[in-house]
C-alpha cells in the first residue's frame, strides 16, 4: 500500500465514523456525560432552523407557507438606514442579524450572509426565536429603539434598496417565536404593535435633526418606504407549542422528536 493509499483510507475511515461521533456528543448533552452546555444544541436557534427544515418540506405549521422557489436561512444579515456615516459615528448601527429570514433572496456579491432580496421578490419574512429571554430595549447609540422597531425598519430598507416595492409583496411579515407562557404573558405585545413601532422608529429619525442631508434622506425613506411597509406587514407572536401541534398532526414520525427537542430547549433555557 502507497503513501498515498494509506491517507486515502485512513481519511475515508474518518469520515465513515464520524456521524458516530457526532451523534454520542449530541445524546450526552444534557446528562452527566456531557462535555459540553446542553444550550450549545438546545437553543432557540436550533429550535427554529428544526421547525423551518419541517416547514419547508410542505408541513403547513406557521401562519404563512412557503412560496414557490422561497428558501429559508438562518443568521442572515440586513442593511439599515442608520448604518455608519463614518468611523465612530455616534448615531449609526451595525447590520442586523436574523434568526430566520425566509422568501426570495440572494446574497450580495462579496458577502457570505449579506441578504439582498431578488428581482422578483414576493415573500420576505423574518422570524425573531426566543426561548425565555425578551426583545432586546435598544442599541448602544439609540437605547430606546427597540428590536421589533430595528427589524422592520431594517425590512423596509433591505425592499427600498431592491428593485421592489411593498404592493409587491404577497407574503411580508415579522414574527416572534416563542414559548406560549411567554406570549401568553403579554412580554412582547408592547414591542409588537405597529404604533410603537412607528413611534420608535420617528424617534430614531428626529435625533439626526441637526444633520439637513441625511435628515431629509430619513424622512423621504420613512414616508415612501418605512409606512407602507409598517401598514402592510404581518406582525405576530406564534408559539413553538403551536407550531409542533401542527407538526405532529401529519407527521407522527418526526413530530414526537421534535417535541422532544423543544422540551428539552425549555428545560434547559428556563431562568431559575
Amino acid at each position: 500500500m502507497t503513501i498515498f493509499s494509506t491517507y486515502f483510507y485512513k481519511f475515508n475511515v474518518i469520515v465513515m465514523k464520524m456521524p458516530g461521533v457526532f451523534l454520542e456528543l449530541f445524546e450526552t448533552a444534557g446528562t452527566h456525560s456531557a462535555v459540553f452546555p446542553p444550550t450549545e444544541i438546545y437553543n432557540e436557534g436550533w429550535m427554529i432552523r428544526v421547525l423551518l427544515s419541517a416547514a419547508s418540506k410542505g408541513i403547513d405549521c406557521f401562519p404563512f407557507t412557503f412560496f414557490p422557489d422561497a428558501k429559508w436561512y438562518s443568521e442572515a444579515q440586513i442593511g439599515s438606514p442608520f448604518l455608519p456615516r463614518f468611523r465612530r459615528d455616534p448615531l449609526a448601527e451595525n447590520l442586523t442579524h436574523l434568526d430566520a429570514v425566509i422568501g426570495h433572496y440572494e446574497f450580495r456579491p462579496g458577502t457570505k450572509t449579506g441578504l439582498a432580496l431578488t428581482a422578483n421578490s414576493e415573500q420576505f419574512i423574518v422570524i425573531e426565536a426566543k426561548m425565555y429571554s425578551l426583545l432586546s430595549k435598544g442599541i448602544k447609540n439609540a437605547p430606546n429603539y427597540d428590536q421589533a422597531a430595528r427589524i422592520v425598519a431594517c425590512m423596509a430598507w433591505t425592499i427600498e434598496q431592491s428593485s421592489r416595492v411593498v404592493p409587491d409583496f404577497k407574503s411580508l411579515g415579522f414574527f416572534v417565536l416563542a414559548p406560549e407562557e411567554q406570549i401568553n404573558n403579554g412580554k412582547f405585545s408592547r414591542q409588537m404593535n405597529k404604533r410603537n413601532i412607528i413611534e420608535k422608529v420617528k424617534h430614531r429619525i428626529e435625533s439626526y435633526s441637526d444633520e439637513i442631508k441625511k435628515s431629509a434622506e430619513l424622512r423621504n425613506w420613512y414616508e415612501n418606504s418605512f409606512l407602507p411597509t409598517v401598514e402592510c406587514i404581518d406582525l405576530q407572536c406564534v408559539s413553538g407549542e403551536w407550531i409542533i401541534d401542527n407538526i405532529m398532526s401529519v407527521d407522527n414520525l418526526n413530530g414526537p422528536i421534535i417535541r422532544n427537542f423543544y422540551n428539552q430547549c425549555l428545560k434547559f433555557n428556563a431562568r431559575t
